[in-house]
């Protein structure tokens, strides 16, 4: 570089740098699109038909107060359009669920959800610790109906289950989360 003046060797290093820089900005442009794009592979659940459908499938026999709950929120979700069929449990499992050997209870839009109706008494951790459950090994996708639960713990209820949906939390696996509550359907968590 004898002989080139001090300036231009300046601006000779300024432009590596700003071409540094912009190759950075590329490939930070590069990872965001690739995770935007990996995230529209989630497909959403959203109501595709008619409001007052019937769910397709049987209905679960009602030996207890869950199955009972699993039932009424299939018609709640078929009464407000989405495509809702009901799975069978199976032996060696029904083919839908996160493990071979998982039974979850409903395909909604075609997507796998298992159903859970805590009892009145079920504490706000045991609430977690069971969805935390079902996640891992049954499905990503829960309906969390909650018509038996106390009115006045629900908000704290979500604010703890939206807590533990991080990369790091108890519910990282957990990608849907619908709550009924009293003929209403919330979804309170997509990922």
């Amino acid at each position: 570089l004898a002989g080139v003046p001090y300036n231009a060797i300046n601006s000779m290093k300024m432009l590596d740098d700003l071409v540094d820089v912009n190759k950075a900005n590329m490939m930070k442009a590069e990872k965001l699109a690739s995770e935007v794009a990996d995230s529209a592979k989630i497909k959403l659940t959203e109501p595709s038909l008619p409001e007052g459908s019937k769910p397709r499938g049987n209905y679960a026999n009602e030996v207890d107060r869950g199955i009972r709950r699993q039932n009424q929120t299939a018609d709640l979700f078929a009464e407000k359009g989405y495509d809702i069929k009901m799975l069978d449990e199976v032996d060696g499992g029904n083919g839908f669920g996160k493990n071979s050997t998982s039974n979850p209870d409903f395909l909604i839009e075609g997507n796998p959800f298992d159903c859970y109706s805590p009892e009145i008494n079920t504490s706000i951790n045991n609430v977690s610790r069971t969805i935390s459950k079902k996640t891992k090994n049954q499905s990503e996708r829960i309906v969390l109906n909650l018509d038996d639960y106390p009115a006045d713990k629900v908000d704290d209820l979500i604010s703890v289950l939206l807590r533990k949906t991080n990369s790091n939390g108890d519910l990282k696996y957990l990608q849907e989360l619908f709550i009924v509550k009293d003929g209403t359907i919330t979804k309170v968590f997509e990922r």
